[in-house]
């Protein structure tokens, strides 16, 4: 759409000033403020706009006299410059003439007539930035005002808004934002006729504003712009600082305002100088209601002048103002601004207390005092008078509306205490804010409440500071610059959160959470343990999830932890890790300890809870209590937490409590059968739940609480047999427990059998999470089939469903939904399990306990090292324990044990996986024999559990035996031998046996193939192995080609398997290992990316990933990021592992390497040494990790020239690697490249250039002419030749050397710049290559 003709210039006779400043916090507002009220009170008619769209503040000097919602629902600037400028990119509306955009320049539509009666025709008006909600903020900074100003003819609405404003206001002030920008120059060049220039006495603000006063002189077309400089906020008690520079202002603003001689210029600068007072710096109040007046430094009497000015002379003096409408309106002010000596008194129901506590942090930091009570009839007359008490002293009352409050009786009180308060037409004393889901009725109807459900804590705080009329900036400055002390928002969840969902209705336990509350919030500095303890089913987990939902928002982490079996804890601790984003170790428990370490030191917050739901011992979690300032919540059933707390003991309801759920649960149903009902069930509230459940389910033809309904209950209750609950402490609970359940399940029993049967399988699982996927397996179904026709003819899982809303309806199991969409899980009370099984005859429980064990054993994925199969297998393991797995003697159901431990291992719990193979093995061991399949196959998954875990020495051994015992017991060709062979062959690595590694490894995958064909995983896991002992005995090409078929064909099927990482990992290794650096960056970096991506950025593949690429750039020259790069898995390693760990040593032994690269030998000789005892002791003296490591160290000693030392140090070297690799393998060439640089340093030169010449050879025999290695041996070779003056051979050989070091590393590459240096005089060259060697991966 385009614009048409422009208004003519002027149109009415009204003036437009703007007031603006170079700088902020001039007070430039305030004057703006107080100005346009002396104009009307005098009888004109004055608009007021807040330009200052980043930071508007007009209206809160204007707050008495405004709606309480004006900010929110108010349209201002931004709203119709937006409007404009949409309507210009709209096609033109059908007979649209050229001057449409006039609609668009009407300023009535936005300005806002402020509630104050000036007498005559003066009033003052104020046009707000913009509606201020949640989004005004994104309006606001997706404007371009480059773009309105330029391709949308914005001068044109300017025009137009200009002539619309003069005809409808005598005078109209703009607040324009300060400093430079589009925003001010439209406010002081494109509206204004006057300009008030406010700047401070600095030299900053004298200086900038003058620069502005120049500008606007240049561009005021197309009449000049009259300009006012006003100096600000000066201290008349600091004269002898500011009078120079009142000089240099009137120096700088020499010939303003225009058109006044000497003597008026003089008067003019003494007149408008705005003194600085305290009073306006703390609070934003009109100086026309606050100054007392009288003498000439009264900040209300310039103002009078400056209006003087502005209006030239036609008002000078504010008109009076009544002294009783002075004080009212100065109270007004106050109560906004904090200066209230009482308080706000906010009422509260116990569910409702996170609110009040942010609704009281939100006022303290406004600076009004405000206290919370609690309202509820269990409280008693004492509580209630000291809420009475309290809204006596109180100004306002703060009433929140949750449904526990409105139906109490006490709330109906309070409501009528404050209602009270409201004598003599006072403002209103009571406030209600509603936070339940049901409307508001009774007296609670007879106002409208400030709404919270759905809304942001900002539009909720501003809704409570215009009721209360608060000035919002002092909350939103505390919120954004503490955001680790603000309040947090109750309608907020935290960002970390794994409490599991639960549909349990919530009833009462007001005190007790108050309490709990009221002990957690005491941040003494140290956690202090709360422990809710008592009998089964008396509420404990219920209590605890309830605490974590109802001061959710009071965390920034709450972590919930099933902790009835403490093997789990840890893991649970690593799901914490990665939640949290800290780095993650290759063993769980070192992540879990990392974990408590960083909560103990408030990483990433100190705002945390930490749930240990269900505790045997307190023992047992006394290790995982982080020390810190965060909150620790237990619940056990165990007493003895002293110790380690508080322990807090939860009892069964009070009688009101029960009779509150049973008639909230149960329509219809009397108080007095009610309380029949809960005597009958002792009050325990897992008892009381399911006799509603069971009156509920019953109702079909009846109302649920009818008498008749009730006397039938509890006749049933009487007639079963009295039986004490199968429990350690039956003794303490109600005389009929056992019953309660038992007429349930056996009116389930009745009606549905396949119902029944499944409740009968669940009480074998463990008692949480049972996952409805098991339960709709083909096993289960197959189960149920013979108790319902229905699932046996169609065998359909869809059919399981009803069974489950069945046994839900009766409450003997609770369904907990799943967040992914898909099935979720069930859980069941273990005081029902217990009640169940004791039904059972001994036949039917170990019926049910197969059955349930073969339900696990189908469910279990293909491959627990695949990490894609890690949900399902946490869903499964905890039942293996509860369902007594390990006693079955079913093929399937072991190999579902031995999954188990190859999950735990897997995920990083090594001792999780030890102590469930050890408990696997004694027991298989026992029932089937020490030879049996599946005995020897658990114990080679303890093997490698143990190596994990470090445990060399015996994971060898057992390895060892296994494999021996399956090649007689199974055949060597058999899957389980395989395996253990390639266990095997790994072992061997790790103690040096090379060749011994790679014969098994060959013959291993030569069976594998033949057996399993080439695609197999085991094949693919075979070959792998073969590559790392090929690597080992120094045959790199063939280890390459191996490595790089392997990775191939893993990462065309499963490109983010933590096989497939392996994979890139070696095969980068390779690539380095045959010359190729520049490909093995790249394929480094981008396994190190998935690495961090898929396993964490501790996970010890990982680690191994970034070490290798660290070397690999340390051979490129990228000598700072190698060294970054290893430092940092270095410091995971130092933290997360034991000191003997190989993979640490290899590191710090890369770490040596990088400070020597960077000329820091005497560090890295420091760590060399180190590595050295460790291999030494670990490994012994032979071992080719011990001898790598000593090539190395001589090459730190002679870069010290400590060249006999080194000496000695490369001869052991050259020695025993002859010993252990024999003389054809290339670390060996790499020790006698060093030697020969050790002759040749301490003069020895002939033996040098012999040694030299052989190291030629060897290296271009083994690794090719083109290999780095072959290069710097034969750099090394030309200087001898050099040396011994054979000038001619060394130049002959360095230029072809030269030349294809370029095209190998790159010209830039340090070593060919260093050779570069130095060939122009080959007798002159000095620097030898040497040849550090990297202990590898076995």
């Amino acid at each position: 759409m385009s614009t048409g003709t422009e208004p003519a210039a002027g149109g009415g006779t009204g003036r437009i000033i703007t007031f603006y400043s170079y700088k902020g916090g001039t007070g430039r507002t305030m004057a703006l403020a107080n100005i346009g009220w002396i104009l009307a009170s005098r009888g004109l008619r004055v608009l007021t706009v807040d330009w200052d769209l980043e930071a508007p503040a007009l209206s809160r000097y204007f707050r008495p006299f405004l709606p309480p919602d004006y900010l929110r629902s108010t349209e201002g600037v931004i709203d119709l410059i937006r409007r404009y400028s949409n309507a210009v990119l709209d096609e033109p509306a059908e007979g649209e003439g050229p001057d449409w955009y006039l609609d668009y320049a009407r300023i009535q539509d936005y300005a806002t007539r402020l509630e104050w009666d000036f007498g005559g025709p003066g009033r003052l008006e104020i046009m707000s930035a913009g509606r201020q909600d949640e989004v005004y903020s994104e309006r606001l900074r997706s404007f371009d005002w480059w773009t309105f100003l330029r391709e949308m003819r914005g001068a044109v609405l300017l025009r137009a808004l200009a002539a619309d404003m003069r005809a409808d206001y005598d005078f109209v002030l703009i607040d324009s934002p300060a400093g430079l920008g589009p925003v001010p120059s439209l406010c002081t060049l494109s509206l204004p006729d006057e300009v008030v220039n406010c700047f401070r006495l600095n030299l900053q603000g004298i200086e900038g504003s003058a620069a502005v006063a120049e500008s606007i002189a240049r561009r005021g077309e197309p009449a000049p712009i009259r300009m006012l400089p006003v100096p600000m906020c000066v201290d008349p008690v600091d004269e002898d600082r500011v009078q120079p520079l009142r000089n240099l202002a009137r120096f700088r603003f020499e010939g303003y305002p225009i058109g006044l001689d000497d003597e008026s210029a003089e008067a003019y600068w003494t007149d408008v100088e705005v003194p600085y007072h305290p009073r306006y710096a703390a609070e934003e109040t009109l100086a026309v209601f606050a100054d007392p007046g009288g003498g000439e430094h009264v900040v209300l009497r310039s103002y009078e002048h400056l209006a003087a000015y502005l209006t030239s002379g036609l008002v000078d003096r504010l008109a009076p103002i009544a002294e009783t409408e002075r004080s009212r309106v100065l109270a007004d002010f106050e109560v906004g601004t904090s200066k209230s000596p009482s308080e706000v008194l906010i009422g509260y129901a116990a569910v409702d207390r996170m609110w009040a506590e942010w609704l009281q942090a939100i006022l303290t930091l406004a600076g009004i005092r405000a206290a919370y009570r609690e309202i509820g009839d269990h409280l008693g007359p004492q509580r209630a008078a000291e809420f009475a008490d309290g809204v006596g002293r109180a100004s306002r009352l703060l009433l929140l509306l949750s449904d526990d409050l409105m139906r109490s009786t006490s709330g109906v009180e309070a409501w009528k205490l404050g209602v009270d308060r409201e004598w003599g037409g006072r403002r209103r004393f009571v406030q209600p804010i509603r936070t339940g889901q049901t409307q508001p009725t009774g007296p609670f109807a007879d106002r409208p409440p400030i709404e919270i459900a759905g809304r942001s804590w900002q539009d909720v705080r501003t809704a409570l500071f215009e009721a209360l009329r608060i000035a919002e900036q002092p909350p939103v400055a505390a919120i954004t610059a503490e955001p680790s002390l603000a309040p947090r928002y109750p309608g907020d969840r935290p960002s970390v959160w794994n409490v599991p969902v639960r549909s349990t209705r919530f009833i009462g336990r007001a005190q007790l959470l108050e309490n709990l509350r009221d002990e957690l919030s005491r941040r003494s500095g140290a956690v202090v343990l709360q422990a809710l303890h008592g009998l089964g089913g008396v509420g404990k987990t219920v209590v605890a999830h309830e605490y974590a939902s109802r001061f959710s928002a009071d965390y920034d982490i709450v972590w919930w932890i099933p902790a009835e079996d403490p093997a789990e804890i840890p893991g649970h601790l690593d799901q914490l890790a990665r939640a949290i984003g800290l780095p993650t170790a290759s063993n769980v428990q070192d992540t879990a300890a990392e974990v408590i370490r960083a909560l103990r030191e408030n990483r990433p917050t100190s705002r945390w809870l930490l749930i240990f739901d269900n505790v045997e011992d307190p023992g047992h979690i006394r290790s995982y209590i982080p020390r810190g300032t965060g909150h620790v919540l237990v619940t056990s059933r165990s007493p003895a937490w002293s110790d380690l707390g508080r322990p807090i003991r939860v009892s069964v309801f009070s009688r009101a409590e029960s009779v509150m759920l049973l008639r909230l649960m149960v329509d219809g149903l009397a108080t007095e059968d009610a309380d029949r009902i809960a005597a009958k069930l002792g009050d325990l509230p897992l008892a009381v739940e399911q006799a509603a459940a069971y009156l509920v389910a019953e109702s079909a033809s009846e109302t649920p609480g009818s008498r008749q309904s009730v006397e039938d209950y509890l006749r049933l209750l009487d007639a079963e047999p009295q039986a004490a609950l199968p429990t350690r402490r039956e003794g303490d609970y109600p005389e009929r427990a056992a019953a309660i359940w038992t007429v349930s399940l056996q009116r389930v029993r009745a009606r549905d059998a396949a119902a029944a049967k499944l409740i009968e399988l669940c009480s074998f699982f463990g008692p949480d999470r049972i996952p409805l996927s098991l339960l709709y397996g083909d096993v289960c179904v197959g189960i149920l089939a013979e108790f319902d026709d229905e699932i046996a003819e169609l065998r359909d899982r869809t059919l399981v469903e009803p069974k489950v809303r069945e046994l839900t309806k009766y409450a003997l199991l609770q369904e907990d939904t799943s967040d992914s969409g898909g099935p979720g899980v069930v859980s069941v009370h273990r005081l029902v399990q217990a009640v169940i099984r004791e039904s059972l005859d001994p036949d039917a429980w170990e019926v049910n306990r197969a059955q349930v064990h073969l339900i696990l054993a189908h469910g279990r994925p293909d491959d627990p090292a695949d990490s894609h199969s890690w949900d399902r297998y946490r869903g499964i393991v905890p039942h293996l324990g509860p369902s007594k797995a390990l006693l079955s003697e079913v093929a399937e159901v072991r190999l579902l044990v031995i999954d188990a431990v190859v999950y735990h291992r897997r995920r990083g719990d090594f001792d999780s996986s030890v102590q469930l193979a050890d408990l696997a093995i004694e027991e298989w061991t026992r029932t089937s024999g020490p030879d049996h399949r599946l005995v020897l196959l658990m114990r080679y998954q303890r093997s490698i559990a143990l190596r994990a875990r470090g445990a060399h020495l015996e994971a060898y051994d057992e390895n060892r035996e296994v494999y021996e015992r399956l090649k007689v017991v199974a055949g060597p060709d058999h899957t389980h031998t395989l395996v253990a062979a390639n266990g095997l062959g790994s072992h061997h690595r790790t103690f040096g046996h090379y060749d011994e590694a790679r014969a098994l490894d060959q013959l291993t995958v030569n069976l594998t193939r033949q057996k399993l064909g080439d695609d197999h995983r085991l094949t693919l896991m075979a070959m792998n192995n073969l590559a790392v002992s090929l690597r080992l005995v120094g045959e790199f090409h063939e280890a390459e080609q191996l490595d790089k078929r392997i990775w191939e064909q893993r990462q065309a099927t499963l490109p983010n398997d933590t096989y497939t990482l392996f994979s890139a990992n070696n095969y980068g290794r390779d690539l380095r290992e045959v010359g190729n650096f520049a490909y093995s960056r790249v394929v480094l970096k981008n396994a190190l990316v998935d690495c961090r991506l898929v396993l964490g950025g501790e996970h010890a593949e990982t680690l191994r990933t970034a070490k290798n690429l660290a070397v690999t750039l340390r051979k490129l020259g990228e000598l700072a990021e190698a060294r970054d790069l290893t430092t940092w898995a270095w410091e995971i390693y130092r933290r997360t592992v034991q000191a003997d760990d190989l993979d640490f040593l290899a590191c710090q032994l890369n770490l040596a390497c990088d400070a020597s690269a960077q000329d820091d030998d005497a560090l890295a000789q420091r760590y060399a040494e180190k590595v050295l005892e460790r291999y030494t002791e670990l490994l012994g003296p032979t071992h080719a990790f011990t001898l790598a490591c000593l090539n190395n160290l001589a090459i730190f000693l002679r870069r010290q020239r400590k060249y006999a030392l080194a000496l000695a140090d490369s001869e052991a070297a050259v020695a025993g690697l002859h010993g252990t690799l024999g003389r054809e393998h290339p670390y060996v060439f790499a020790a006698e490249l060093n030697l020969a640089n050790d002759l040749f340093a301490l003069g020895e030169i002939e033996a040098a250039l012999q040694l030299d010449q052989r190291t030629v050879s060897n290296f271009t025999r083994s690794l090719g002419q083109d290999h780095p290695d072959t290069l710097a041996a034969s750099v090394n070779l030309s200087i001898s030749r050099a040396r011994v003056g054979d000038t001619a051979g060394a130049a002959a050989l360095l230029q072809p050397t030269l030349a294809r070091m370029v095209a190998t590393l790159g010209a830039g590459h340090p070593s060919v710049l260093q050779v570069r240096t130095e060939e122009a005089l080959p007798a002159a060259l000095q620097t030898r290559f040497n040849c550090d060697i990297e202990p590898p991966p076995t």
